[in-house]
């Protein structure tokens, strides 16, 4: 969690949905002291985590709930211990309230009932932290089969737009190779600006004798990673993005069907059947979750290995890898590809270079 830092710094009060969000999560663990894990449809499964410490990577408190009503904070650096009595600063109505609040604000906005919070917690909430950081909050959890320390989470949360899994930057460029398109269309192709302009910029190359061969990531880490996951991955995004573009087919799931409906790009993957895809694509999903940044080089290790799911209801539900079937339906059945900005992002157009022709597309992959 990215809100909460080193005490002695001062509170900003005015915060966007995710922060606030991020910050409704971990008072609301305080107060459950549970964590539901979840089925592929965001459905409790009956299991669930005790929770034994709730912190940040971020915090210099640990909190540890000692009853329903009360808990402990322990400073991470001088030990010192106070009890809190938790019921009397957060309960059922006041989370109500603020969620109610979360749900309706827009841009960044204020929620004074926090001051009220923080300051009986004892730490300051603040905009910061490591934006590289996949654990948004890091728990001690009991499970009727294991006991765990320091785990990280990441948070989702569909208080607001649907969340993102890998947003686009610069690092998430993918270059093509045009061959046999005649040099004297391009301008006139490139000057394409309707509302469905990559797609009709697409076809306006086939139709003009244009094929499209996939080349590679634009930046050399994200190829690395990519690899990292598998081998076949980079050229598997390349057909992906060619069947979003330029059919406009987003859920990850139809572009699988599609892809499949064609042998040939099976067969050019090295790919037995739909089944084997899927099996790389929902690793992928899982990857990306926990693992790896699109800037950073990877080193195939998950620094989180789970996340809380912050449902429009303002329930909480977790996945996490003891039970990863769950976790990779979800992602596979619910993610979709999504346009970013092309101006932003720098795609979108032919580019030209000495003798041969390029063309970028942009992987952006949204619930």
């Amino acid at each position: 969690m990215n809100n909460l830092n080193k005490k002695g710094k001062t509170m900003k009060k005015s915060k966007n949905k995710s922060e606030w969000t991020e910050l409704f999560t971990f008072i609301k663990l305080l107060l459950e002291q549970k964590l539901l894990l979840s089925d592929k449809d965001l459905n409790p499964t009956g299991d669930y985590f005790k929770i034994n410490k709730i912190t940040t990577e971020n915090l210099y408190l640990d909190f540890v709930p000692l009853s329903d009503i009360k808990i402990k904070s322990i400073n991470k650096t001088s030990k010192e211990e106070i009890e809190i009595d938790i019921s009397s600063i957060i309960n059922d109505v006041s989370l109500a309230n603020i969620l109610h609040k979360i749900k309706n604000g827009s841009g960044t906005f204020e929620i004074n009932d926090f001051e009220v919070i923080q300051t009986a917690l004892g730490f300051s909430i603040v905009k910061g932290g490591n934006s590289s950081q996949k654990a948004d909050i890091v728990l001690d959890i009991e499970h009727s089969t294991f006991v765990k320390e320091n785990e990280g989470f990441g948070i989702k949360s569909y208080l607001g737009s649907k969340p993102t899994l890998l947003n686009a930057s610069g690092n998430t460029n993918f270059i093509f190779e045009i061959n046999g398109l005649d040099d004297s269309k391009i301008d006139k192709i490139n000057r394409i600006s309707t509302k469905t302009k990559l797609k009709d910029k697409i076809e306006a190359i086939t139709k003009n004798g244009g094929t499209f061969s996939y080349l590679k990531a634009e930046k050399d880490t994200m190829n690395y990673n990519l690899k990292m996951v598998d081998s076949a991955l980079p050229s598997i995004i390349g057909y992906l993005l060619i069947t979003f573009y330029g059919n406009r087919i987003s859920k990850l799931s139809d572009i699988v069907e599609h892809l499949c409906n064609n042998t040939n790009i099976l067969t050019h993957l090295d790919i037995d059947d739909k089944a084997m895809l899927i099996n790389k694509l929902k690793k992928f999903l899982v990857d990306i979750l926990l693992g790896f940044f699109a800037g950073t080089k990877w080193d195939g290790s998950y620094e989180s290995h789970g996340t809380i799911v912050v449902k429009e209801n303002g329930n909480l539900i977790t996945f996490h890898i003891i039970d990863i079937e769950n976790l990779k339906d979800y992602l596979f059945e619910n993610i979709k590809l999504d346009t970013p900005s092309t101006s932003r992002h720098g795609f979108g157009a032919i580019i030209q270079d000495k003798t041969k022709n390029y063309f970028k597309l942009n992987l952006q992959l949204r619930f």
